[in-house]
């Protein structure tokens, strides 16, 4: 990606969204961590994603790189292009991740389905427990527009859809100190 012409530093989110943080978690036992997230666009169509719009988030901790956040945006006339999009995905990380399981997206006030993934590991569940976090989620999502309230500040979710949007995380922790009780 990164000798890609079409790869460009997002200036106005890492303006804003990437400064330094020191978190401490307890488990660390007074030990701390530096986070930075550096925010980049991918604008032009590649074999891997398609799509309007492509975001990608690299999150590094004390300078390791230990996530990757991608986004892929879809108009809302292209329900059939993110789904396509979204079985090729998945079967390419289902030959490269064994083991998995769906997931179901709900809106948190209606619980109506607005989507639907899978998460991906490169081990069974029993052996889970005894390596620091390394997944794969990948799914996909109902944007709903949003639109203010007459004669008010407040915002509300309408029934009109915005976009579709495939997003893809993968963590893997390993090398760093941070483990699955938090990160």
């Amino acid at each position: 990606m990164s000798t890609n012409n079409n790869f460009k530093e997002d200036t106005e989110a890492n303006r804003y969204k990437s400064s330094p943080i020191v978190k401490q978690y307890d488990y660390l036992k007074g030990d701390s961590v530096t986070k930075i997230s550096l925010y980049y666009n991918y604008t032009e169509s590649e074999n891997c994603f398609h799509g309007i719009k492509k975001n990608v988030v690299f999150d590094f901790v004390d300078d390791k790189l230990y996530q990757i956040r991608i986004s892929i945006y879809f108009p809302k006339t292209n329900f059939s292009e993110c789904i396509e999009n979204y079985n090729n995905l998945v079967s390419i990380f289902k030959a490269k991740l064994p083991f998995y399981y769906n997931t179901i997206s709900e809106n948190s006030e209606t619980k109506e389905q607005i989507g639907e993934g899978m998460k991906f590991y490169p081990t069974s569940e029993k052996n889970r427990n005894n390596i620091k976090t390394n997944n794969l989620l990948i799914d996909y999502n109902i944007k709903y527009k949003v639109e203010k309230l007459f004669n008010s500040s407040n915002y509300s979710m309408t029934n009109n859809v915005d976009e579709y949007v495939i997003e893809i995380n993968y963590v893997n922790l390993n090398d760093t100190k941070l483990t699955g009780k938090g990160f």
